[in-house]
């Protein structure tokens, strides 16, 4: 069973490789390992000292009285030892419920963290695109309107129309300057052979236009619009001396 890493749908075909809701690639779904739960220690409950019955003094009937302090020798109490005791409980449970507490938090937090980090290369299989790297994307300068055209990595599927061939594809936007300047990476898998560094402009309106040269001497185009996280469009591919192709493509951030 395969998962998308967007959108954690299921597929029980093993032989998709891309979500057909966003066209994100999928990865082998893994069974996640029940969480323990930790106990957290309880005060035992105790029990007070019972004050003990004072004695009565007994005087005779008709005796005179004696002169001696009616005050009783002080008895030695065991009071102290179960208060000691019962602070030594206390805190013995008070450290280990706090340890018991981080311990738990612990846990939760770093399965939390493997959950985030979720990338190609978790997969059992090697990704199509293992080879890529996402290289940091500066920041656009304020004067040009690049809401059209984010940076980043965009996944999905091309069509070859020549060959009718399919096959999945990685569009990869490195920069968007102020005057609408584009520097992009675009490589084909999965059906598709082909990659190149690309150049080309970005419209107000989210026209995308895009060049470059590939492996054996072709040259390589694109032409797409741009819609939020979505492009779409066509490409092209002529030179190196075969015949020339062409086909549409459709990927998602």
């Amino acid at each position: 069973m395969k998962i998308c890493s967007q959108c954690q749908k299921t597929y029980s075909d093993d032989n998709l490789n891309f979500c057909l809701d966003d066209g994100s690639v999928l990865t082998n779904a893994v069974s996640q390992p029940l969480e323990q739960t930790v106990i957290m220690n309880q005060s035992p409950v105790t029990q007070q000292n019972q004050p003990m019955p004072s004695q009565p003094v007994s005087q005779a009937g008709w005796s005179a009285p004696q002169q001696f302090s009616m005050q009783q020798q002080p008895k030695s109490s065991k009071t102290w030892i179960w208060v000691v005791a019962i602070l030594a409980v206390v805190v013995v449970a008070c450290g280990g419920g706090l340890f018991g507490a981080l311990l738990y938090v612990g846990n939760k937090a770093e399965k939390v963290a493997n959950n985030i980090n979720v990338s190609f290369n978790r997969s059992p299989s090697p990704s199509p695109f293992s080879s890529v790297k996402n290289s940091p994307s500066p920041s656009p300068t304020v004067g040009y309107n690049t809401s059209s055209l984010k940076t980043g990595s965009y996944y999905g599927t091309a069509k070859n129309t020549t060959y009718n061939q399919t096959g999945a594809i990685m569009l990869r936007i490195d920069s968007v300057d102020s005057g609408g300047n584009v520097h992009a990476y675009f490589e084909a898998t999965s059906g598709l052979v082909g990659k190149s560094t690309m150049t080309g402009t970005v419209t107000d309106s989210g026209k995308l236009d895009l060049h470059g040269n590939m492996e054996g001497g072709k040259q390589f185009a694109v032409s797409a619009t741009v819609a939020g996280n979505k492009i779409s469009g066509g490409y092209g591919i002529a030179g190196g001396g075969q015949k020339s192709e062409s086909g549409t493509f459709t990927v998602t951030r």
